[in-house]
């Protein structure tokens, strides 16, 4: 069944925006990156990074990255813990 995370089309983070592939995001990583906490929520990138400014998504800033940590990316989703794939 391979590694847990949330399975979506769309957002792919190391090629910019494609609405033609399906990929993995493991949520049970520390923290996502900004286009893959947009696939995740299915929004665009633009309005991801609006959120973050907001406060609307948690991030942590180190330098230049931003990082969105995934605790609280499954908290906002109403997904516990040990039940990290979204499909």
């Amino acid at each position: 069944m391979g590694q847990p995370g949330a399975t979506f089309g769309g957002c792919r983070p190391d090629k910019g925006i494609t609405m033609t592939e399906q990929y993995t995001i493991d949520l049970a990583r520390p923290t996502l990156t900004v286009p893959e906490t947009a696939g995740v929520l299915d929004i665009g990138l633009n309005a991801t990074y609006d959120a973050i400014k907001r406060g609307d998504i948690p991030s942590i800033r180190i330098g230049k990255s931003i990082r969105v940590p995934t605790a609280a990316l499954r908290a906002m989703l109403g997904i516990l813990p040990s039940t990290s794939k979204v499909a």
